[in-house]
Parts: structure tokens; sequence; C-alpha cells
């Protein structure tokens, strides 16, 4: 799902809901195992996505891991790309859609040229998913032995 502010992945919220609260429920312990699964994950998808583009020579120095979340519903890492760092990011992007997509020419309003759109996070967060579920629950797998549930 493509947004103004970002990219995101839909899941059901009310199961999200059901972990976020069970998440909570831990011992600290656990929850800073199942943090440290998280940050990991989301320095996992920065790379993937830097790699992504490396045909830029901006874009991956603009990409970073913001935060980490677990909070009400919410259970989140954070990945940006700056746009003020790599301000083509956006529009090469292009929503995740591969094709062409309409811009002036250096700020001429009336040279309007197609251009080629390049997505580098939609994959790589398509690429991590299953990577990061599977991180996750190794590490409330490993917490809960740890603390002999």
């Amino acid at each position: 799902m493509a947004t103004r502010g970002g990219l995101g992945v839909k899941v059901d919220p009310a199961a999200m809901g059901i972990l976020a609260r069970d998440l909570r429920a831990l011992p600290v312990r656990m929850q800073a195992r199942v943090r440290r699964a998280l940050a990991e994950a989301g320095v996992d998808l920065a790379g993937r996505i830097r790699s992504n583009a490396s045909w830029s020579s901006r874009i991956p120095n603009a990409v970073s891991v913001s935060s980490i979340v677990i909070a009400g519903k919410d259970i989140r890492t954070t990945v940006t790309v700056d746009g003020a760092k790599a301000p083509e990011a956006a529009p090469l992007e292009n929503q995740g859609r591969p094709g062409r997509f309409r811009r002036p020419v250096y700020g001429y309003r009336d040279r309007i040229v197609e251009q080629d759109a390049h997505p580098f996070i939609a994959p790589a967060v398509l690429a991590s998913t299953e990577p990061t579920a599977k991180k996750v629950l190794d590490a409330i797998d490993q917490a809960a032995k740890d603390v002999h549930l």
C-alpha cells in the first residue's frame, strides 16, 4: 500500500492488536528481545532498500532506520528515505509501481518529460515480510525459553 507518507504493508489490524497486547504483557526482558529483532529487521530492510537503489548516488545514503514502536495496536519498525538528501526518491519509487511517470525538466513546468520508474522500496518490503516475521517469532520463542514459559 502506498501513501503520501510512505509505503506500508497492510496486515489484519485485529491480529496486530492482539499481538501488540500480548507483547506488552511479556516480561521486560522478553520485550527487549523482540525490540532487538524488530531493530535487526529494520536494518535488514534498510540494507535491501540500499541495495535495490544502488544505481543512485544519493538514495542509498538517505536510507535510515528511524524508530521501533510497540504501542497500542501498533507494532512497527520505520525505515525512511530522507527526501532532503534524495529528492528524486519518491518520484522514482512511483508508489511501488513499475512503468513511467511524468515530471518537469529541472523545474520548468512547461517542459514535461516521461521517465522510467525504478521502484526500490516496494520490492524490498515484499522480500522482507517473511524473514521479518520469522525473526520476530524466533525472538519470541527464544525469549519464552529464557523465562521457561
